[in-house]
């Protein structure tokens, strides 16, 4: 089945007991409060769902484009990230060297950028896929959890509505996460879903969170 981000955010809303769906989010967003909650929140539960695990449907692979004028005080090189670019897990990960060569994110008012000793660096990373017709069924429900946390509070009182919500997320994002492990063997998960839950950095060069 495809899920479109009208249907993903009825199921939020569902989660919580609100029953009055969205048709159409653009059209209904100036007179359905739900509809408005749904599209300030959307994006942002759409990352934070995304960063929690190395999703299949979101690898991508990407030879890397120099940055001109870059002087290399720090690292010899700066590529510029893709254009769709969310996290960055290996840059040139090979057989002999599963983990890479070192690296750093960093930005500017053009992008990420992607800062190594590397030379032709190619980046192993988490695409920012916003097709929801791409989405298996369990990412779907993980989203859907992740986004009712988040629009719980301005459309309810009830502070038990947001803790079922994050219940939901995390009994979803784990079985999501496991079905994403036994589809995308070979795809390295962060080395302690614990630390990538709670935000903490696995090594200098790779960040991960689950959002709950």
């Amino acid at each position: 089945m495809s899920y479109s981000q009208a249907a993903i955010c009825n199921i939020a809303l569902g989660h919580l007991g609100i029953n009055r769906l969205i048709t159409d989010l653009e059209s209904e967003r100036t007179s359905k409060a739900q509809a408005q909650a749904c599209i300030t929140h959307y994006d942002l539960a759409l990352d934070v769902t995304l960063k929690a695990h190395r999703w299949p449907f979101a690898q991508r692979i990407a030879t890397l484009a120099t940055i001109s004028g870059y002087d290399g005080t720090v690292w010899l090189y700066a590529y510029r990230a893709p254009s769709d670019f969310l996290t960055a897990h290996t840059i040139n990960r090979t057989e002999a060297n599963p983990q890479g060569e070192r690296f750093q994110v960093g930005g500017d008012s053009s992008g990420a950028i992607i800062y190594t000793n590397a030379e032709d660096a190619i980046l192993d990373y988490t695409a920012r896929v916003t097709q929801p017709g791409l989405y298996p069924a369990d990412f779907v429900e993980a989203l859907a959890y992740q986004l009712a946390i988040r629009v719980a509070q301005p459309l309810s009182a009830e502070e038990s509505l947001r803790q079922v919500a994050r219940d939901g997320y995390r009994r979803a994002i784990g079985e999501a996460m496991t079905t994403a492990a036994n589809e995308g063997r070979g795809i390295e998960p962060p080395a302690d879903e614990f630390l990538a839950a709670r935000s903490v950095s696995v090594d200098p060069w790779r960040q991960t969170t689950s959002g709950i």
